[in-house]
């Protein structure tokens, strides 16, 4: 079946982040609101530009129905302390399912199962190391806008990224919908 996903990350808020919501679910949470987000959207499309007020249980305007006919969306979480929602997992699989078709695309000359493992390897490494990215630019920027200095998040050279991506990578840690051991 095919799927549309959509990544969405957390910022250190207290709507995610609080006592009520049990630690390393705060991505999960987000990742669950992604429906609900394309829905709310497309009623307010229908609303501004097709003059199609909302009303509950009536009649749905042509932006939601076109919506609604499409595949389903999945939201990835990926959270302020680097943590992933349990969606990121089963993407992972999904990638590695649709690569594992043509083995030899991926140096696998034992057939689809080692290609399923070499290529969800892969994408597991390369999406933790763009998360980690991503969250320490936005840390930074966010230093940068509290203490003065640069305000780019673009800032970081790359020698400073590589350092940061190579200690995500030397502690070990895989994406299981968790959170990373403390560095």
């Amino acid at each position: 079946m095919t799927r549309t996903y959509d990544a969405k990350t957390v910022g250190n808020s207290e709507k995610y982040y609080r006592a009520s919501i049990p630690r390393g679910r705060e991505a999960g949470t987000r990742a669950a609101e992604v429906p609900a987000d394309y829905e709310t959207k497309a009623r307010k499309v229908d609303a501004e530009y097709n003059g199609w007020p909302y009303q509950r249980g009536g009649p749905k305007g042509p932006v939601l129905t076109l919506l609604r006919s499409l595949p389903p969306v999945t939201g990835l979480g990926v959270g302020f302390a680097g943590e992933f929602s349990r969606g990121v997992g089963q993407f992972f699989s999904a990638v590695a399912e649709k690569g594992a078709v043509v083995p030899g695309r991926f140096g696998c000359c034992h057939g689809s199962d080692q290609a399923r493992g070499v290529i969800a390897s892969f994408v597991r490494r390369a999406f933790g190391r763009t998360s980690l990215r991503g969250v320490a630019r936005i840390r930074q920027a966010a230093l940068a806008a509290i203490f003065g200095g640069a305000t780019r998040a673009g800032s970081f050279t790359d020698g400073d990224m590589a350092v940061a991506e190579n200690a995500w990578v030397a502690s070990g840690w895989h994406v299981h919908g968790g959170a990373p051991p403390q560095l």
